[in-house]
């Protein structure tokens, strides 16, 4: 389907940009139809659920999900997100073999090599107030070896398993910006533009610049771009980070990460990493990083899979817990049971502030999340889908025991809501807590019920495969921010361009959900998700009001009274734009 040109921004520079492709959505609920509501506790949920139906006459119970708005960022060079990289040789390098291709932002037009200037900022998101959010960049351009060698046009790739990195110089990075409706027209569709305002890098204490690379032989193996020459060394620094969210109270941000895989406490103002909070098994490995590690994670969340470590983060609007979840399960993706099991882990942190620049976290408990299973996912071209490829890629706060949780597949997105319910099991009280037998032992085909474990609560929201304009509107699979906007009446998806290799430029996409996010509402297009039907009216237990947390950042602390606005302004001197 056709994408978003670049000619709208031809005004700062006259080539076209890179094509936005097209996604698609779908999943299961794990709650069913019957069940009761849980009993009060303090478990790892809490809260008293009484049964409830749907409104009628609740506009947001249409069962008619639409898409409202959709943001594009313009071509952003990557020295206004790492200013050093202005005379990096190899981000020159880069640069200008993007810059001669007139027609197509990758050089020599190959679709396996990052843009310069299509920086990806939507590996997370949060809304901050007064229509400020922050986004997350991941580890930084890259490229999979095998993919390059596939191509027959990286004869360097031939052999080697890791991946590319074009820039290794590169640090992850703080993004912030707004969204400016209706910026300009394409095809008499009316887009906005993601308004670039400050990029604030990872620092270690000291000031040191925080890497993207690998930390240790646990990851991919590093290479130059295109996968040349000899491996590049591991970092002990390097993160990759997948998802953030502000302590309420507090000029601090949680990041989690998927190389250790850890959660991260940040300055929102300077960027300098306070702690890592790693597996116990892992903290030896990263002895050296410019910042504090701290052991105290299960080391069997060092048994994620490469690439797939923590992908969603949910903090309480009271700020005194967090939710991190795992992208996939556990365990060699090749191991009987665990190559077709879809059960993910996540965990529970609580946060301790001691002020508005300081919080320490501590380990809680973990538990399961059943993923949708593959007969749930139906509109991907190649069918059956492959339980590896099924991923949870975002999570938003909706209360202090619940969140949005976004799954999705090939060509396909889901959203449903969570809930920590009273009777969720911790696994850390199981004979499963240090292993991976519960994941091989579901295998994709028995519950965890049938092992004694009761996983979050789940009830679907949305399905992209039943929203009007989803595809019209140029919005892509690979969604990995999410953020409930206007007090609970839709919400944001932030497609991550992986640099323009991935569907060009970073897209926002904002969503009508067509039902409250109480989930209590079944909708006729529910059944089209084939592995779980969403939990109907009369079981349904009423959920507390959306709760968004007060007290967040002060933005205007961190970009300051001469921010960016829009990619001209940046590069005419940070002047504020008129609009």
């Amino acid at each position: 389907m056709p994408g978003l040109g670049r000619a709208p921004f031809l005004a700062m520079r006259p080539a076209a940009f890179c094509r936005l492709a097209a996604a698609v959505v779908v999943g299961t609920a794990a709650a069913t139809a019957g069940a009761s509501p849980p009993p009060p506790s303090t478990g790892i949920g809490g809260g008293q659920g009484v049964p409830s139906v749907a409104r009628d006459g609740d506009s947001r119970a249409s069962c008619a999900p639409a898409v409202e708005d959709t943001y594009a960022m313009p071509p952003t060079p990557l020295h206004l997100i790492n200013s050093w990289l202005a005379t990096d040789t190899q981000a020159m390098a880069l640069r200008d073999a993007s810059a001669a291709n007139a027609t197509d932002c990758h050089p020599g037009g190959d679709k396996l090599v990052p843009c310069y200037d299509a920086p990806a900022i939507g590996s997370g998101a949060a809304a901050l107030g007064e229509g400020w959010y922050v986004g997350l960049t991941d580890r930084g351009p890259n490229q999979d070896c095998e993919d390059l060698a596939d191509s027959g046009r990286h004869p360097a790739a031939e052999g080697k398993k890791g991946k590319g990195f074009p820039i290794p110089a590169f640090s992850p990075s703080l993004i912030y910006y707004k969204l400016r409706h209706g910026h300009y027209q394409r095809g008499g569709d009316r887009r906005g533009e993601v308004r670039f305002a400050k990029a604030v890098p990872f620092t270690g204490t000291r000031g040191e610049r925080v890497s993207g690379l690998p930390n240790s032989p646990r990851d991919d193996t590093p290479y130059a771009g295109n996968c040349a020459g000899e491996p590049l060394p591991y970092n002990v620094s390097g993160v990759d980070p997948e998802d953030v969210a502000p302590i309420p109270g507090t000029r601090l941000l949680v990041v989690v990460e998927e190389y250790a895989p850890s959660v991260m406490v940040l300055s929102s103002v300077s960027g300098e990493i306070l702690a890592r909070y790693v597996p116990e098994s892992v903290a030896p490995s990263l002895a050296g990083a410019p910042y504090p590690i701290i052991s105290g994670l299960p080391s069997v969340f060092a048994g994620r899979r490469k690439n797939r470590g923590f992908e969603s983060l949910s903090v309480a609007p009271s700020g005194t817990h967090l939710y991190a979840v795992l992208q996939s399960p556990l365990g060699d993706k090749k191991a009987p049971g665990l190559a077709t099991t879809t059960l993910v882990r996540g965990l529970k942190m609580r946060i301790h502030v001691t002020s508005r620049d300081a919080a320490t976290l501590t380990y809680d408990s973990q538990f399961a999340y059943e993923a949708s299973g593959p007969a749930a996912w139906t509109v991907a071209s190649k069918q059956p889908v492959k339980p590896t490829k099924i991923k949870l890629s975002a999570a938003a706060a909706i209360g202090d025991t619940s969140f949005l949780l976004l799954e999705r597949a090939p060509e396909q997105v889901r959203l449903f809501r969570v809930d920590m319910a009273a009777n969720t099991t911790n696994l850390d009280d199981t004979p499963y807590a240090a292993s991976t037998a519960l994941e091989a032992e579901t295998g994709g085909t028995r519950r965890a019920a049938a092992m004694g474990v009761t996983p979050a609560q789940k009830r679907l929201l949305w399905d992209s495969a039943a929203t009007r304009g989803w595809e019209a509107a140029g919005a892509v699979a690979q969604q990995e921010g999410l953020v409930v906007d206007r007090k609970g009446k839709r919400v944001l998806m932030v497609s991550d361009n992986d640099f323009g290799i991935e569907d060009g430029s970073t897209m926002v996409t904002a969503i009508a959900l067509g039902r409250p996010l109480d989930g209590c509402t079944a909708c006729a297009s529910d059944a089209n998700g084939a592995a779980g039907v969403n939990v109907t009216p009369g079981s349904c237990p009423r959920a507390a009001p959306f709760k968004r947390a007060k007290n967040v950042i002060n933005v205007k602390e961190v970009v300051g009274k001469k921010s960016c606005w829009g990619v001209f302004r940046c590069t005419q001197g940070g002047k504020k734009d008129d609009d």
